[in-house]
């Protein structure tokens, strides 16, 4: 099967043509077969105005991100005496998209840059129950 490829953030987050998004990790299989594409003399679809937006269960954020991270993300939540924010992160199933605002919030509370909230989401995406 072949498959085409669009580049979706400045930070090396690749989609391709099925929908799977492709971190930048030499580790990883998706990401070797796009660079082997590459080499090929094919060439991605350029990256658009705004990035799609995806989401992340908070249960696959929480397994994304380091558990010091985690916790101080927690911190943050429970600092802001926000009660609905309190309780939407309460339930690990709720989905969280890469562009809320919280988010980025939460992100900068911890130390992430807002360049690498995109990349993070669509890692969590792809988390799976084992």
């Amino acid at each position: 099967m072949s498959f085409t490829y669009s580049l979706t953030t400045s930070n090396g987050i690749v989609l391709r043509s099925d929908g799977t998004f492709i971190p930048d990790d030499k580790n990883n299989v998706d990401w070797v077969v796009y660079q082997t594409w590459l080499s090929q003399n094919n060439v991605p679809t350029p990256l658009s105005n705004s990035a799609p937006v995806i989401s992340c269960a908070l249960w696959q954020l929480q397994a994304t991100l380091s558990a010091n991270q985690w916790t101080n993300a927690l911190s943050f939540v429970a600092s802001s005496n926000n009660a609905n924010l309190i309780a939407f992160v309460a339930h690990g199933s709720n989905l969280i998209p890469s562009n809320s605002t919280t988010l980025a919030q939460i992100a900068e509370a911890i130390g992430i840059s807002s360049n690498s909230i995109y990349s993070i989401v669509a890692n969590a995406a792809n988390v799976v129950i084992p």
